[in-house]
């Protein structure tokens, strides 16, 4: 999987390549906040209340000095994408596809279950795992992590917003 698909960088595909994964990660963000919200909402009626993510814990403490929650929202967006674009879908989704050449959706499958544990929430597990395979899904399709890598900084950064003007001010 390379960052870019073209032999030659063409900053016009990159670009709407980006852009398009940023719209896939916007509408995505909603959907996934509202299952993400309703398992939430099930696991309390069920008697079982498990905390958020950390990073969300964290964000939402009055303890956490303002400083370091712009630190945390700007690694959330900027960072963040990147990196496990290039962890999730350009190492570990290469070599899964190359162990499983005729299974292509069970090597995205078992990446993006990965992807989704790695974030520390089994309540989110699903939403971030539906992004996963969405940004899997792009990777494969573009051959270039720039699509997922938009998608993902875009669903970060609409999550982030939507938890900061949403919270309630319980206890994540």
């Amino acid at each position: 999987m390379r960052l870019v698909a073209a032999e030659a960088p063409d900053r016009r595909l990159a670009a709407r390549q980006v852009l398009f994964g940023a719209a896939a990660g916007l509408g995505l963000s909603m959907p996934c906040g509202l299952l993400a919200s309703l398992l939430e909402s099930l696991a309390r009626l069920v008697g079982h209340a498990a905390p958020s993510q950390n990073s969300v814990q964290w964000l939402l403490s009055p303890d956490t000095p303002g400083a370091a929650k712009a630190v945390l929202a700007s690694y959330a967006f900027l960072v963040a994408p990147v990196c496990e674009e290039i962890l999730y879908r350009g190492i570990l989704l290469t070599e899964a596809r190359r162990l499983l050449p005729a299974r292509p959706a069970l090597a995205a499958l078992a990446v993006s279950a990965l992807f989704a544990f790695a974030h520390g929430s089994l309540l989110a597990a699903l939403p971030i795992g539906i992004v996963g395979m969405a940004c899997a899904e792009l990777a494969i399709l573009n051959d270039s992590l720039l699509p997922g890598i938009g998608l993902h900084a875009a669903f970060n950064a609409a999550n982030l917003a939507f938890i900061l003007l949403f919270w309630n001010g319980s206890p994540p």
